[in-house]
C-alpha cells in the first residue's frame, strides 16, 4: 500500500475525490480491502497536514 499512497499523495495537489462504487459490497465481502482504502486515504491527509499543507483527499463510499 505504500505505492498507493505515494501515488494518491502526488494527485492530491488539488482537492481530489476517490469515489467508491458499491461499498456496501466491499463492507460486507471485502472489509479488510476497504479500511485499508480508508486508512490510507487517512495517512495521505495526515501526511499534508504534517508538511504544512491541507488534507484535499476526500473518500466517498457509497
Amino acid at each position: 500500500m505504500d505505492a498507493w499512497i505515494d501515488c494518491v499523495d502526488e494527485l492530491t495537489e488539488k482537492l481530489t475525490l476517490l469515489q467508491i462504487e458499491n461499498g456496501k459490497f466491499l463492507k460486507e465481502n471485502k472489509p479488510k480491502l476497504l479500511n485499508a482504502i480508508l486508512e490510507c486515504g487517512a495517512f495521505v491527509n495526515y501526511r499534508k497536514i504534517e508538511q504544512g499543507e491541507k488534507p484535499n483527499l476526500i473518500i466517498a463510499v457509497d
